[in-house]
């Protein structure tokens, strides 16, 4: 629904100051700002625009006083965009989504929705855990559990869908570094892995085949099969034949006392990848949409009560995947090589 109120604005002679709020925001001041006498919850991001003018996009809403019944706006100029334009423009077309509306949840946080998939794509989430009694359970006291998966477990408090928890997670901003401190880090970064980050290959494109891709290279390190039994992603998790448990109905392949060899796509995967790699090759980007789904992993008991400690991992269609490793499988078999040159290590040492 768009709705326009007519409102007289003036240009704010004092600095705006605006704190910093618990989603993340941090606190900024702006000068300059256009002001008016209308504000209301959820009115950031709404255009201030002006009639009769061939550039009717004055300013967005930014910020307000309620109690005074005052919003204000920051200017939006062409001068201010140009920067963004030098180089390489890429299109990148909008999919057709349903309505935002038709959505079945609403996240808090600094999250942007553009649309939803409809009952009959939407992703459903495994409610209970794989995780199989050891042998020796009941004898020796445990720290970890299962972490939640279902919005009824009863170790939960009412609403309070792990998975919904898990997402919010997304829309919290992580405060800016300088900009000075980041142009510093990119350089010493490039020259170290310049330095500690060698091809392991000798070949005039360092780019893998579709065969290694897929299948895997013996003779290049990490350079793995892919993980049959993980999810084809989105939206191919919706076309898997009855009675197939793992995505290889997606390939063409044959099994030798070496290994596999690939022979080829189904069509559902063939169209996709080939009219996804057409566009790249024109400067067109199609959008990839990754499956938010949640971890099924043992965590501290006492995690298991805490809303949001069950982790997520974002899925990505297998076409990207396959396009990924093509392109980056060369860098990261060098860098894991040398992991311990690299810094390389899961968690975070402070």
């Amino acid at each position: 629904r768009i709705v326009i109120v007519p409102v007289p604005i003036t240009v704010r002679t004092q600095t705006l100051e605006i704190a910093a709020t618990s989603t993340g925001a941090s606190h900024v001041q702006i000068s300059g700002v256009y002001q008016y006498p209308t504000q209301a919850g959820g009115m950031c991001g709404s255009l201030l625009l002006g009639d009769n003018l061939n550039a009717p996009i004055l300013g967005m809403h930014i910020a307000g006083f309620e109690e005074l019944d005052r919003g204000f706006a920051e200017p939006l100029v062409r001068e201010t965009f140009l920067p963004l334009f030098n180089g390489l423009i890429t299109d990148i077309p909008e999919p057709n989504y349903y309505p935002v509306s038709d959505s079945r949840i609403d996240l808090d946080g600094t999250i942007f929705p553009v649309g939803s998939v409809g009952k009959a794509m939407a992703h459903f989430s495994p409610k209970i855990t794989a995780i199989q009694q050891s042998s020796i359970y009941g004898y020796v006291e445990p720290t970890t559990a299962p972490a939640p998966l279902d919005p009824k477990d009863p170790r939960l408090p009412p609403n309070s869908s792990p998975l919904f928890k898990g997402c919010e997670k997304h829309g919290i901003v992580t405060k800016n570094f300088h900009p000075l401190v980041l142009e510093r880090t990119r350089e010493r970064l490039r020259t170290h892995l310049f330095s500690k980050c060698k091809p392991l290959r000798s070949v005039p494109q360092l780019k893998l085949t579709e065969q290694q891709a897929i299948c895997g290279d013996p003779v290049l390190p990490f350079c793995d099969p892919l993980r049959w039994n993980s999810s084809e992603g989105y939206p191919y998790f919706k076309f898997r034949p009855a009675g197939e448990t793992t995505k290889k109905w997606l390939f063409k392949l044959e099994e030798l006392p070496s290994g596999l060899v690939f022979l080829g796509y189904h069509e559902l995967l063939e169209g996709i990848i080939s009219y996804k790699r057409k566009q790249r090759r024109l400067g067109v980007v199609q959008p990839t949409i990754f499956v938010d789904c949640l971890k099924d992993a043992r965590i501290p008991i006492e995690k298991c009560s805490v809303p949001g400690k069950t982790r997520i991992f974002s899925m990505s269609p297998v076409d990207y995947t396959i396009d990924f490793r093509i392109m980056f499988y060369d860098f990261i078999a060098a860098f894991q090589t040398r992991r311990f040159d690299n810094f390389n290590a899961i968690g975070i040492n402070v």
